[in-house]
């Protein structure tokens, strides 16, 4: 999809946010294959993620511009998010403040996130240790575009994540329950009003 048509699916949330962190979407780097009105990230080729740098580029750009503490993506949307947050704690291991990779990063929400193989042309050493970053992982039961275990896959690489599983398909619900735990699970890992930088779905 686009940044705008995710922003308009997640009305509800924006505006349960309002006094507390603003959300802003930005569009992914190239057109779908299907339909160029539509974004993507990247073009997957195997293991490779071809146009993934520029993607990276492109959130690490319009992090630096602001005060933004989170990241949410949805679908490959979330795969990235799931990268950025890999590249993030690799980073902050090497104790080197003046090259840091999205500083000030708080906490992630993965929406129908997946496992993959790690793409080949990404430079992340494959380490044990889980993702101290704080998480919520959201899925639907009755997902059949990224089946609850692909999802599930996921939570295990992080520390301490937290889990919300809906009864629905391949969309991030928006009912006031749902949007209760989100709200409640951004203001808990936030300290100032500030801004959430959020990451959109590209596949359809």
């Amino acid at each position: 999809q686009t940044g705008q048509l995710l922003l308009g699916r997640m009305a509800k949330l924006r505006k349960k946010l309002t006094d507390v962190v603003e959300l802003v979407a930005i569009d992914a780097p190239f057109p779908d294959p299907g339909d160029p009105d539509l974004r993507t990230w990247w073009h997957r080729k195997n293991n490779t993620y071809e146009g993934l740098q520029d993607a990276l580029d492109l959130v690490q750009s319009t992090w630096s511009k602001d005060d933004f503490v989170g990241l949410i993506g949805f679908s490959q949307g979330a795969r990235l998010v799931h990268l950025l947050a890999l590249l993030h704690t690799n980073n902050n291991n090497n104790n080197d403040t003046a090259n840091n990779f999205l500083p000030g990063l708080c906490f992630v929400i993965l929406a129908s996130g997946y496992d993959a193989p790690l793409p080949i042309n990404l430079n992340i050493p494959i380490k044990e240790e889980r993702i101290p970053i704080p998480s919520l992982h959201i899925w639907g039961t009755t997902d059949q575009l990224i089946l609850p275990a692909q999802s599930q896959a996921v939570v295990l690489q992080y520390e301490s994540p937290q889990v919300y599983a809906h009864e629905g398909g391949h969309h991030i619900p928006m009912r006031a329950e749902s949007v209760g735990t989100y709200v409640s699970f951004v203001e808990q890992h936030i300290q100032t009003t500030t801004t959430i930088e959020q990451i959109p779905d590209q596949e359809s």
